[in-house]
């Protein structure tokens, strides 16, 4: 979360507009800085007006400290596909390809590689629009499974443990994985012998 964004990928289930912020190919800015300006402070009206539901993938954490941290602003109203996805199947793994895969006939395009990969700034753009029209395109029938299932209640809870995780993570709460790992595996040790006796 500490590198400079490359793109803002903003859509619906069959359009998507992709705003370059710095190219991949030569690290440079894409705008002059005062037309730069006038791009943010039209995200800004747009990603805090309440007349338009926001929706994205895991956007209620890494997008939305994103866009805190180099707009100024939280993305209102909102609802994060993977928090839905949840409610939908907490079995089951919650990425975008994953989700996608049940609910489109989109091809496997995460399965080569991430948007971290990519070779060039259209190959980012491209792979940025696709995520920002599946995520469109897969949010209704979550939605309504969630609320098929009786839990559109949670959806607010989440959002509310979200904005915790969020907090923790501007407030630079520590996690030590040395720790984190030890007690895995302990844990995971007397999982085992208490499962086989």
């Amino acid at each position: 979360l500490d590198n400079s964004p490359r793109c803002l990928g903003l859509g619906t289930d069959t359009h998507a507009i992709v705003i370059p912020w710095v190219s991949i190919e030569t690290h440079e800015p894409w705008y002059h800085a005062d037309d730069f300006e006038e791009v943010k402070d039209l995200l800004r009206a747009f990603l805090t007006d309440e007349s338009v539901l926001k929706i994205g993938q895991n956007s209620g954490y890494v997008d939305r400290i994103w866009t805190e941290r180099w707009l100024g602003v939280t993305p209102t109203p909102h609802q994060d596909l993977i928090l839905g996805h949840r409610l939908h199947n907490n079995e089951v793994r919650h990425g975008l390809g994953f989700i996608a895969a049940e609910w489109t006939d989109a091809p496997a395009w995460k399965s080569e590689h991430t948007a971290t990969e990519a070779a060039s700034d259209a190959e980012l753009h491209h792979y940025c629009g696709r995520d920002c029209a599946i995520t469109h395109r897969c949010f209704t029938p979550i939605q309504h499974s969630v609320e098929a299932r009786g839990q559109d209640h949670l959806i607010d809870t989440d959002h509310a443990m979200q904005d915790i995780c969020v907090g923790m993570k501007r407030l630079g709460m520590p996690f030590d994985r040395e720790r984190w790992a030890y007690h895995l595996e302990t844990q995971t040790v007397l999982r085992d012998k208490w499962s086989t006796e």
